[in-house]
């Protein structure tokens, strides 16, 4: 609006311009000018007013989403007490009952089934710690194209990757990173990737340089995800599967913050999804001295 009647001001000026004695068309000039200058100046404050309050509501995202996790670190703190004590002795307990039966006892496969429910169980008290109280992040100079190389290696020849080709390219971008925390990421989404294509089809890794930030991105050629969907999927415990814990995405999500990258998954209107990862190539502060054993990989189970 203020653009507006500043526009037909102007245009105002220049028709009666020159009908005016010459003091008066300075005396416009001048208007003009202030009009100009008084227009740039509200602009300019508008501009970052709406800047201010952008900033502001991101801070306070980032502290609500600092306290809930808090709460829940100490919710998974108290459960892990509670219930990791018991679950390992009733596990014990059927494991001896277990070793005792005949080898051709059918009760044999039902003690295996509830051994197997409790091991998942374990796995989500697990899953809730590390992802509400990760552990330091320790960065070491990592070659990202062999990284994700390993990840893929490491599930090639298990259940998710049964009839799905993974395609590695790019280039040799090295970056300081956490490796036993990333690798654990990439495993994530390549078996995510697969989940998504139900086990068919090609899942592509591409590394890349953009600037300051080495660029990972795993592309599938599923449906894709609904966008009442993806603005869920980094939510810890939501997920649209059967089994799972809700907190793959979501713990990936917490260790590519860590080391002061981001992540996001882009849906292009023709189907498949393209998870994209930035990690600052030489993070000008490590969060840890650059020492830590090499673990292995450290990550949630898929979401």
């Amino acid at each position: 609006m203020l653009l507006a009647c500043l526009s037909a001001f102007l245009t105002f000026v220049a028709w009666t311009t020159d009908a005016l004695p010459e003091g008066a068309v300075h005396l416009c000039g001048d208007l003009t000018l202030a009009l100009v200058g008084a227009t740039a100046a509200f602009m300019t404050i508008e501009s970052r007013d709406r800047a201010l309050a952008d900033s502001r509501k991101h801070c306070e995202a980032q502290l609500r989403r600092q306290s809930a996790l808090a709460s829940l670190g100490e919710m998974a703190s108290m459960v892990a007490h509670q219930i990791r004590t018991p679950l390992a002795g009733v596990s014990g307990a059927l494991q001896v009952l277990e070793r005792r039966l005949g080898r051709d006892d059918d009760n044999r496969a039902v003690i295996g089934e509830v051994l197997q429910r409790l091991a998942t169980l374990d796995d989500t008290i697990g899953d809730m710690l590390a992802y509400a109280r990760p552990r330091p992040v320790y960065l070491k100079e990592t070659d990202l194209l062999q990284l994700v190389a390993e990840a893929a290696h490491l599930v090639h020849d298990g259940p998710d990757l049964q009839g799905v080709e993974v395609h590695i390219e790019g280039e040799s971008v090295v970056a300081r990173i956490d490796r036993a925390y990333v690798v654990g990421v990439f495993v994530n989404l390549i078996v995510n990737a697969a989940h998504a294509m139900e086990r068919r089809g090609s899942v592509r890794v591409r590394v890349s340089a953009k600037g300051p930030f080495a660029c990972i991105e795993v592309i599938d050629e599923g449906p894709g995800i609904p966008p009442d969907v993806l603005e869920s999927i980094f939510v810890p415990f939501f997920t649209t599967k059967d089994y799972g814990t809700g907190l793959g995405l979501p713990f990936a999500q917490r260790v590519v913050e860590l080391h002061g990258g981001a992540i996001e998954a882009l849906c292009p209107p023709g189907g498949g999804t393209r998870m994209v990862v930035r990690l600052p190539r030489d993070p000008t502060a490590s969060p840890q001295p650059d020492a830590a054993p090499d673990s292995g990989p450290s990550f949630a189970r898929s979401a």
